[in-house]
């Protein structure tokens, strides 16, 4: 298999973000409330996982207790 780098996706993110966003909006304004939540949902999620995860992309320390309580929580990650 070849290795795929990021770079190589990176001119579909704009294209993305305004898809994301124009679908979001449209949910956001229709009638339906589940939809509502999960659209609220998802972004909430995108969120979480964000900063959790973005010290560790960006190769900033993290204590050790976070490191072991939220990188490692599943015993399959080590």
């Amino acid at each position: 298999p070849r290795i795929m780098f990021y770079y190589h996706y990176l001119p579909a993110v704009p294209f993305l973000a305004v898809l994301a966003g124009t679908w979001f909006v449209s949910v956001l304004q229709s009638d339906r409330d589940a939809s509502k939540r999960l659209a609220i949902i998802l972004v909430c999620a995108w969120l979480l996982g964000v900063v959790l995860w973005l010290p560790h992309w960006l190769g900033l320390r993290v204590p050790k207790e976070l490191v072991d309580t939220i990188y490692f929580g599943l015993p399959g990650w080590r």
